[in-house]
């Protein structure tokens, strides 16, 4: 188990997740928070959140019954639920699963979301890929050949070591260039001097080498 967990925290939504991977997820960071309707898949696994937040427009009245834990309230019509949960927790390193899948628009909003929460490590966690944003610099373990894609939510730019295809000179923009497909180069990808809102996708597998990069970066 890597260490440190009190920065680090599991996100449940509603969407799927795989029981699997929210196991890893959960040895990882063991203090669980629901957004909404994931607290009904949380008690259909047998898991006791800390906390559930959200509009609770899809808590199962039967589900709001068995909770022995805090409920939170949040009536903003204009906020998703990751958004919410994102606002509410403290903790900065978050392994967020049940927000990808199911409907494209809800990943879509999911994906957006991350860039308006700067402050906040979240990793959200599909059934083939992790998404992040980018902070200014971490370094990644790799292996050589594996996809590297980075999507800019806004005019981004930074630099690398170890991608087939470096950042450097370019701006990336969501309606011009993007770097989508780029692959490792090296045993270690190294990001530096990311600006913008650069969101980095990898397979699923490097969920335990992101978090790692994370928990050695500064707090805060």
């Amino acid at each position: 188990m890597i260490a440190n967990e009190k920065r680090m925290a599991t996100l449940l939504g509603a969407a799927d997740a795989d029981p699997q991977t929210l196991a890893q997820a959960l040895q990882l960071a063991p203090r669980l928070y629901c957004a909404d309707g994931g607290a009904n898949t949380a008690l259909d696994m047998g898991l006791a959140p800390v906390s559930v937040i959200g509009d609770l427009d899809s808590l199962a009245p039967e589900a709001r019954a068995r909770l022995a834990c805090p409920i939170l309230h949040d009536t903003d019509q204009d906020s998703t639920d990751f958004e919410k949960i994102l606002s509410h927790v403290s903790e900065d390193i978050l392994i967020c699963m049940g927000f990808l899948g199911q409907r494209l628009d809800h990943s879509l909003a999911a994906m957006n979301a991350l860039s308006k929460f700067p402050d906040k490590r979240a990793i959200l966690v599909g059934d083939e890929d992790i998404c992040f944003l980018s902070p200014p610099e971490m370094r990644i373990d790799a292996t050589p050949g594996d996809r590297v894609s980075l999507f800019p939510m806004r005019k981004s730019r930074g630099k690398s070591h170890g991608l087939h295809w470096p950042l450097d000179p370019h701006v990336l923009h969501p309606h011009k260039r993007t770097a989508t497909s780029n692959r490792a180069s090296d045993s270690v990808v190294h990001l530096y001097e990311v600006s913008g809102a650069l969101l980095v996708i990898l397979p699923q597998s490097y969920l335990a080498a992101v978090v790692t990069a994370f928990l050695s970066m500064p707090a805060g």
